[in-house]
């Protein structure tokens, strides 16, 4: 048991126990929503916060995923909320999910928020097998109710969230019916070059 995402989550949750504030609800992204890609090959996916009135000073969200199709290989953590040194993060990971956690410790956010969605973190991602994943997300601050429990504003209260949801398919190389075509005409001219002439 990890003791650092249960004092984040508590912390959040005391931090923003005021009412929550009246504003249409914050969407919160993956970029790109649907994708494809090859076996065998890595697959990125952004989760994009916004556009906000309010700067977001904090939030934790639990991604999930099929992991028999996929598995988590790094987290980047945008520069939003501050960046390196003036924000913590935290992830916490298992099979088929990923709890991630960043919360800023700048009084204020002007210089790195302007209301426009910005990447909150990056996922990626290893294919494993052939198949679609689905991609959800869930708040994860203690003590706030489900579109609540995702973002934090500077201020305080919690700020509604609309999250949104996304795939990755994964699909095997198919060699097309011209490259396999050309790869058979090839041998049978290597084979008629190495027949030799009859006198």
């Amino acid at each position: 048991m990890r003791i650092v995402p249960i004092v984040s989550s508590l912390l959040l949750g005391c931090l923003l126990t005021q009412a929550p504030a009246l504003a249409a609800p914050i969407p919160i992204e993956f970029v790109p929503a649907d994708q494809s890609v090859l076996l065998g090959r890595q697959v990125t996916v952004d989760v994009v916060i916004g556009p906000s009135a309010s700067n977001i000073a904090t939030y934790d969200m639990k991604v999930s995923w099929d992991s028999s199709l996929l598995s988590l290989s790094a987290v980047a953590f945008g520069t939003s909320l501050g960046g390196a040194g003036n924000a913590v993060v935290d992830v916490f990971f298992g099979t088929g999910f990923a709890d991630v956690t960043e919360f800023s410790f700048l009084g204020s956010l002007d210089g790195f928020q302007d209301g426009t969605p910005f990447r909150a973190f990056t996922l990626s991602f290893e294919t494993l097998g052939i198949g679609t994943s689905a991609l959800t997300l869930m708040g994860n601050i203690l003590g706030q109710p489900a579109p609540f429990s995702f973002l934090g504003s500077e201020t305080g209260p919690a700020l509604e969230a609309a999250p949104g949801a996304g795939s990755i398919t994964i699909t095997q190389v198919v060699a097309e019916p011209s490259t396999l075509l050309l790869l058979i005409l090839g041998f049978a001219g290597l084979g008629a070059m190495r027949k030799p002439a009859r006198p």
